[in-house]
Formats: structure tokens, sequence, C-alpha cells
């Protein structure tokens, strides 16, 4: 709303995409499993956030991603520089 607001667009124009996974992914465990296990390599988990947006417990948490998921990788692009440009 604020975004809308600033910037005078036109609300038929905005649509709000929520953050998530892949339906199939979501769905159904057993067919995210097979999917999973036919990938050559193996996923790369990517946090592309500020470091208190849930780093914390991520970190904390990968360890048990990746006895669950052998071989997954994370990487992280953090930081406190967050920069607003509008591209034109």
């Amino acid at each position: 709303m604020q975004f809308q607001q600033q910037f005078a667009i036109d609300s038929q124009r905005i649509r709000i995409l929520r953050n998530g996974i892949s339906r199939a992914f979501h769905s159904d465990s057993s067919r995210s499993l097979m999917l999973t296990s036919q990938k050559q390599y193996p996923p790369v988990l990517a946090y592309t956030s500020t470091p208190f947006r849930g780093l914390g417990i991520l970190l904390e948490l990968f360890p048990a991603i990746r006895r669950a998921v052998s071989g997954a990788i994370l990487k992280v692009f953090s930081s406190m520089n967050v920069s607003s440009s509008l591209v034109t």
C-alpha cells in the first residue's frame, strides 16, 4: 500500500506474490522426495535477506537439513547494507 501511494501506481497493476515453495514440494512429501532424488546435484539454499530476519534460526537448523538432505549447500548473501534505488 505504501509503495503504491509513494509511486502513484494504479492498484490494477499490482499483484502480491507470497514467499514460498513450489506446490509440488508442499502438498505431498513423497513426491517432493522423489523429485529431490532425481536431481543430479545437491540442492543449494540461498539466504538473501538482512541477518536479523531469520539467519540465526537457519544456521541452527541447517545441520538437521543437511542430515535430511545429503550434500545440501547453504549460500548466505546477507548484510545490513540495505539500499533503495528505483530502476525505471
